[in-house]
């Protein structure tokens, strides 16, 4: 229950320490907004993990459509249930699958930053150590398909109900 009241109070995960950057591994991005093309927070997503990937020269798995160009890894499916709408749990769960074949532990996650508490403590949970850059260049960007992740104003209580159904789920380590 303590999880849950820090998943209430906490909207960004806190930014890692360099080290901890120059330590990781592997880069995980997930999509935010538009599920099909690479614009606005999408651009800025993956604008950031090829950055990282340049400068630590770690792989990158990716989340469809980021990571078309330069990802080492693309998840664009539901594996558990295909067919089915790809979330996030899913796409660590993947990508955890991913690290276990690779033998990496050490994960930087590239996310929106009202997102990243979520993403971190689900990826944990998978036994990673998770670190995070600074997300601050990474805004929302009206997409007229998902409006309820172009704002704040909306992205906010979405996120507040996910958080309780992943706590309620097991999914936050």
């Amino acid at each position: 229950m303590a999880l849950l009241g820090e998943g209430m109070r906490s909207w960004n995960a806190p930014v890692s320490a360099e080290g901890e950057l120059q330590h990781a591994q592997v880069i995980l991005s997930h999509e935010f907004g538009d599920q099909e093309h690479v614009q606005g927070t999408n651009q800025e997503l993956q604008n950031l993990a090829l950055r990282l990937r340049y400068r630590y020269h770690i792989p990158w798995i990716a989340q469809f459509p980021q990571g078309k160009i330069g990802a080492s890894y693309l998840i664009s499916q539901n594996k558990a249930e295909p067919g089915r709408y790809l979330n996030a749990h899913e796409v660590n769960r993947q990508a955890a699958e991913i690290c276990a074949e690779n033998g990496w532990e050490r994960v930087i996650l590239v996310v929106h930053p009202h997102f990243a508490w979520r993403a971190r403590k689900d990826l944990e949970q998978f036994g990673l150590t998770v670190s995070v850059p600074d997300l601050l260049e990474i805004h929302y960007h009206w997409i007229p398909k998902r409006p309820v992740l172009g704002t704040p104003w909306l992205f906010i209580p979405r996120e507040i109900i996910a958080r309780g159904v992943f706590w309620f789920r097991g999914w936050l380590g």
